[in-house]
């Protein structure tokens, strides 16, 4: 009878053990999963950027942007690029470098800071009202239709029609400004002639 009673807490004994041993290597195998997830995830980087405002819903994947995200960055670009002042210009620049793809950075870099002084040196401030907006989502750009008033010091030197296109890259996930420059008036994207 003891013998009995000793070999079935024996039994109990080993069957207990058996299931912690399956426990902790179950445990054991989850955490080399993690383990391995949280190595692969640690040099992972993503960038979302995303216009300041959304007025319209767009959609991104990994080939292209639609129409309506490239013209609310466009927009978004272009009032970082040309409502300047003499106090705001450095600031305005180093943020709109931050969207600027890396082929054209040494280059856009430079005019800017060559603007930049420039608006220092004679006090010039800019001021650009958008009034129509022309997208050509194939071809990544985006011109805008707007007045364009410049001041020095505080009195209005002009005030113009201006049109400026925006050309965007887009590139790993991410969107970026290869070039910002004054467009013809009559057809900006050159959409009419090539149609």
């Amino acid at each position: 009878m003891m013998k009995d009673k000793y070999t079935g807490a024996l039994a109990n004994a080993f069957s207990e053990a058996r299931y912690l041993k399956a426990a902790l290597l179950f445990a054991m195998g989850l955490c080399a999963v993690l383990v391995v997830a949280v190595v692969n995830l640690a040099g992972a980087q993503q960038t979302i950027v995303v216009p300041p405002t959304i007025d319209k819903s767009f959609w991104v994947n990994k080939d292209t942007v639609s129409n309506e995200y490239l013209e609310q960055m466009a927009l978004f670009l272009a009032q970082l690029e040309l409502n300047v002042s003499p106090k705001s210009v450095d600031y305005q620049n180093q943020v709109l470098l931050t969207y600027v793809h890396p082929s054209e950075y040494g280059v856009l870099r430079t005019e800017m800071e060559v603007q930049a002084q420039r608006l220092k040196k004679e006090s010039v401030s800019s001021w650009f009202v958008p009034a129509q907006v022309q997208t050509d989502g194939k071809g990544k750009r985006v011109a805008i239709a707007g007045e364009l008033t410049t001041f020095v010091g505080d009195k209005v030197a002009s005030r113009q029609p201006t049109v400026y296109v925006v050309e965007f890259r887009y590139s790993s996930g991410k969107l970026y400004l290869k070039s910002f420059q004054k467009g013809e008036s009559n057809d900006p994207l050159g959409l009419r002639s090539a149609g």
